[in-house]
This record gives C-alpha cells, sequence and structure tokens, in this order.
C-alpha cells in the first residue's frame, strides 16, 4: 500500500485531488468539490474499475470540523485504539466503526456511504458501500495526517469563501433582495416609535429609538411558511408602512415529495425545525418545517422517522428561496 503521497502527480490525474490511498486490490481518492461545498471521495476496485467503483460527497464542513479535527488532534487514533482492545477483550475478529459519514444517494436511488474502523494488517480501514455493493481499503495514520495538512492549505480559501456568503451584508442584500427587507426612506425616521419598532422587525440593527419593550414585533420572513404578524401597532398611519412589513409565503404551487434523509432533523429559531433529504431526483434540499407544523401531536410521530439519515419521508410543500439557497418550505408531513 502507497503511504498516500500523491507529490508528484501524472499529467493525467486531475488537479483537484487532495491524496490517494492505494491498498493491494483497492484505492480511493479525495478530491475538491468547493464549488458546491463537498468533498468527493471516489473508492475503487482495481480488477472491476468500471462496475465497481463508489463515489460518496461529503459535506465540506463535516470533512473539516469533523473528520480532520479527529485527525489532527488525535481523537480518531484514540477511538481506534479503545476499540481495538474492546474487540480483543471480547474476542471479535474484526472492530466496529469508530467513524461514520453521513448517508447519501446515487442517481440510481442506492445509499452511498463510507466508515473508518481500526484494522488488523493496517491501522485504519476506510470501508465504502452501496446497498450490497463494498469496497474496502486500508489505510496507515500518516496517510491521514498527510491529508490534514494538505486540506489546511486549500481550508484558507474555503474559510474565505464561507465568511462572504455568512457576511451580514451578504445575507441582508439576499434577505432584501427576495422582497423580505425594504429600503428605508427619509421619510420613515419621522414615524411614531411603535411604528418603527413593526417596520425594524425585519431588519438587523434596529436604531436605539426605535425599542419598544411592550409592542410585540412581527416574526421575521426567514424560512418559516404561512406564519403572520403577532400584532399590529395601534397608529394612525399603520396603512402607510413599506409592504416588506408584511409576511407573505413563498408562492408557487404546492408538490408532493418522497425523499431520503441525509441530515436528521434539527431545531430552528421560533419553533421551527429543519432537515436535508434528497429527492427522487437526486437534488438535495433543506426541508423548512414551520412552527405552526410542529406544534400538531401528530408531528411528533412524523419527527421520530426523521431522526435518523436514510429514512424514507414523504411531504408537501413549496420550493422556494432562502438567499440564494433553494429550499422547500413544507405545509404538511405525511
Amino acid at each position: 500500500m502507497s503511504n498516500g503521497n500523491s507529490a508528484n502527480k501524472t499529467n493525467n490525474e486531475s488537479p483537484d485531488m487532495l491524496i490517494d490511498v492505494f491498498g493491494a486490490k483497492t484505492f480511493f481518492k479525495v478530491y475538491q468539490c468547493l464549488g458546491i461545498g463537498k468533498m468527493k471521495f471516489s473508492f475503487v476496485d482495481k480488477e472491476n474499475p468500471k462496475d465497481k467503483a463508489i463515489d460518496i460527497y461529503l459535506d465540506a464542513d463535516i470533512f473539516s470540523c469533523d473528520l480532520i479535527e479527529q485527525i489532527k488532534n488525535g481523537e480518531l487514533r484514540q477511538k481506534g485504539n479503545i476499540e481495538r482492545q474492546r474487540a480483543k477483550n471480547a474476542n471479535e475478529k474484526y472492530c466496529k466503526a469508530i467513524w461514520n459519514s453521513p448517508a447519501g444517494i446515487s442517481a440510481e436511488q442506492k445509499v452511498r456511504q463510507f466508515e473508518i474502523q481500526p484494522g488488523n494488517a493496517t491501522e485504519f480501514v476506510f470501508r465504502a458501500t452501496e446497498e450490497k455493493k463494498q469496497i474496502t481499503v486500508g489505510c496507515d495514520y500518516r496517510s491521514l495526517r498527510l491529508m490534514a495538512e494538505r486540506w489546511s492549505y486549500l481550508k484558507a480559501d474555503y474559510d474565505d469563501l464561507m465568511r462572504r456568503k455568512y457576511s451580514l451584508a451578504n445575507m441582508q442584500n439576499e434577505y432584501r433582495k427576495n422582497g423580505n427587507g425594504s429600503q428605508q426612506a427619509p421619510a420613515q425616521q419621522e414615524q411614531p416609535k411603535a411604528t418603527q419598532t413593526v417596520a425594524n422587525a425585519v431588519t438587523s440593527t434596529p436604531p436605539a429609538s426605535a425599542v419598544a419593550p411592550t409592542t410585540p414585533q412581527a416574526k421575521p420572513i426567514g424560512f418559516g411558511m404561512g406564519s403572520t404578524q403577532t400584532q399590529q401597532a395601534p397608529v394612525q398611519k399603520q396603512e402607510e408602512q413599506p409592504k416588506a412589513q408584511q409576511t407573505p409565503a413563498p408562492q408557487g404551487n404546492k408538490q408532493e415529495f418522497k425523499m431520503k434523509i441525509t441530515t436528521p432533523i434539527a431545531d430552528m429559531a421560533n419553533g421551527k425545525k429543519a432537515l436535508k433529504a434528497i429527492t427522487a431526483d437526486n437534488v438535495e434540499y433543506p426541508c423548512i418545517f414551520p412552527a405552526e407544523l410542529c406544534k400538531h401531536n401528530a408531528f411528533s410521530e412524523f419527527e421520530k422517522r426523521c431522526s435518523r439519515a436514510g429514512n424514507v419521508i414523504k411531504v408537501r410543500g413549496v420550493i422556494g428561496k432562502n438567499g440564494d439557497t433553494d429550499v422547500i418550505f413544507v405545509s404538511e408531513a405525511m
């Protein structure tokens, strides 16, 4: 097995390749696909490369904050030693996995995933699966350290992309571009304080003079579907407030989606919940469940099915935009 060193690349190798690790009959390569926020792990059986190859896309956030961190701080190696000792004490031939990637779905609607477990001949074994297809590649710790080191050079560019994407200025621009914010007219500065409080509910930095603790603010749009303003401020010129103070629902016809979960459901602000799932067309969407839906008693049973990656769910909703990301605003969970 090679040490994973790919410094001397041949002309036909992709410049996006971070590392390659070769075993006797199998190998895997890691490529950057940061344009879509992913890292690609390509597993290949050298004896049957066309029919026995598995490509798995891992979110760059998970790759960087989870896998690479565990390699750099030694946690992955420590977990491997503990599991190896456990298997030895239990008289088990093979160790259990100590790291799993989230499940993904291929174009043929097959679940793909890889795991890392302590090995016997090598310190670690990478095991990729796609339904009944399976590819294993032995890997030493030195190769993983090399992968972490090379990622450290690439991470600066990735961090720069994330800083721009999640900057306050970019978020405000996207918020207003989708009809959720407003350009403040000079005349609005002369509105009564209560009126300004409602107007400023959809902006990120309300002026100190607009704070009115006793007046409930309107719910900002963000993700939710069907949310409405909680209270109109009792002032005479309320009807002259900008349209952005309203909370319109996403436009479009409701569709039914059968999806396979890739990221389990999690809580959001204001009582909403969200998960990521892949449609039958192999497109991954964040799915946003409004607080009104999450409050229903029947939703708790649906939520249990959403707690594991790979489970299949049905929802009805509308595809809309959250910033520059397509999301499904769910109105019914089935």
